[in-house]
């Protein structure tokens, strides 16, 4: 043994009968959050909007309450069809990304002429600190303008059990 891991052995020894625990600091548990939206019938003069708000509470510690969003778009059979970039949202910052009548057109029609499709969101937090608002919106494909929308969980807590 070196007389530095002796010198170590010595204070660690000392600390311990003294009532004095060493604290080894532990990493954040970090998980992952998978949100689907609800099946949606989308016409091919319109467009997606998915919009992820990172809602996390001003009491948690900034560097924590971080989100990486990443979403994809699916067909009826669950076929990933399109997907997004993948972005860091610090708290209260806003993650969207526009699905356009291009790719919409690319997929199979039913015999309403809509395309059936839903959007499977990837939320990665650290568990019990992050929280988020995701949002659907189907849009006019021309002017943008929302012409329907649906909420998720409202204020969806990144949880380890998620």
């Amino acid at each position: 043994m070196t007389l530095g891991m002796l010198a170590l052995s010595s204070a660690m020894a000392f600390l311990c009968l003294s009532g004095v625990s060493a604290q080894v600091p532990t990493q954040p548990s970090v998980v992952n959050h998978r949100y689907v939206s609800p099946s949606v019938g989308v016409t091919l003069s319109q467009a997606l909007q998915v919009n992820v708000v990172n809602d996390s509470a001003a009491t948690v510690d900034p560097r924590l309450s971080v989100l990486v969003v990443q979403a994809r778009l699916v067909d009826k059979n669950g076929v990933a069809v399109a997907g997004s970039d993948r972005q860091t949202l610090p708290r209260g910052a806003t993650f969207s990304w526009r699905i356009s009548r291009d790719v919409l057109s690319s997929m199979p029609v039913d015999e309403l002429g809509r395309v059936q499709t839903r959007v499977e969101v990837t939320i990665r937090g650290v568990a019990n600190s992050g929280a988020f608002v995701p949002s659907l919106e189907v849009v006019n494909g021309t002017t943008g303008v929302t012409e329907s929308g649906m909420i998720g969980d409202i204020r969806t807590v990144i949880s380890a059990e998620a």
